[in-house]
């Protein structure tokens, strides 16, 4: 009887969990090579077509830009889910933009994760490549939600002056989330 009662009580707090919209674990781990199958400086032409439980599609957007020039993104999904989009410059891979939940870094974050968890990793606050604010981990710029206004003063002054932003959990909004990675 108490065997039953410990599952009964373990399938109940699995469907609360799942009720309450905690996020499924990551089951891949991005590293500084990109997310496997798919790397940085890989031809585009070597991408495969699918990668089991990680995407099932790729559609191809050409990308005409004053700035960065013609480039191709590659934009990966699974069950119609965007998990991925790759860069193509040339015809090689520069840099890998990760969207869905299922992939992590390996320090541990992943888009939906909470912003206090990511500091919590040691995530650094700074300008990204791009001129954005994110947050830094391991090599990879986590771009996040949620910046309150009054934070966007200061990002503003730490731009104007060529520091890093002085941002920290106090300047986001309590559901603040990770958006997505990038990987250079």
């Amino acid at each position: 009887m108490k065997k039953l009662f410990t599952l009964l009580s373990a399938a109940a707090l699995a469907a609360l969990s799942t009720a309450c919209g905690d996020a499924p674990r990551p089951r891949f781990t991005a590293d500084a090579s990109g997310v496997a199958p798919v790397l940085l400086g890989l031809a585009a032409a070597d991408v495969p077509a699918s990668s089991e439980g990680l995407y099932d599609a790729v559609a191809t957007e050409q990308v005409s830009d004053d700035y960065e020039g013609d480039y191709t993104v590659l934009h990966f999904t699974l069950a119609g889910a965007p998990v991925l989009d790759a860069f193509v410059y040339g015809d090689q891979i520069g840099s890998i933009e990760v969207v869905g939940p299922a992939v992590a870094t390996a320090e541990g974050a992943y888009p939906g994760m909470k912003v206090g968890d990511l500091l919590g990793l040691g995530g650094k606050p700074r300008m990204g490549n791009d001129g954005r604010f994110c947050i830094e981990l391991g090599g990879c710029e986590c771009r996040v939600s949620g910046l309150k206004p009054a934070a966007e003063m200061k990002l503003q002054a730490a731009y104007l002056s060529g520091t890093d932003p002085q941002i920290d959990i106090q300047d986001f909004e309590k559901d603040a989330v990770v958006e997505a990675f990038v990987l250079y």
